[in-house]
């Protein structure tokens, strides 16, 4: 499926240029050090393989829900700018 450039951008910025700004926020290093806190419980409360992958397919599916949600709601974010850059008049439509 082709995507617009629109989606490409959108895309871009999440996949890319979003991973270098979180990377540096102290609130998501305080959220890796929980994981990582939480991950060695697991790891310590003897699962079993197939309760490991049942747990695992649920974090994945997490995950790939956060990642929509975030995709999502930069796409809705910049609609809603240009907008507003329209109502302004920065934007001028015929």
């Amino acid at each position: 499926m082709d995507s617009g450039i629109f989606d490409m951008l959108v895309d871009r910025v999440v996949n890319e240029r979003l991973d270098s700004i979180v990377l540096n926020d102290e609130d998501y290093k305080q959220t890796q050090k929980d994981i990582g806190l939480v991950t060695k419980e697991v790891e310590a409360h003897g699962f079993s393989a197939d309760e490991l992958k049942l747990i695992d397919r649920l974090v994945c599916s997490y995950t790939a829900e956060g990642a929509l949600s975030a995709k999502l709601s930069y796409a809705q974010g910049f609609r809603d700018c240009v907008v507003f850059l329209k109502e302004i008049g920065v934007i001028k439509t015929e």
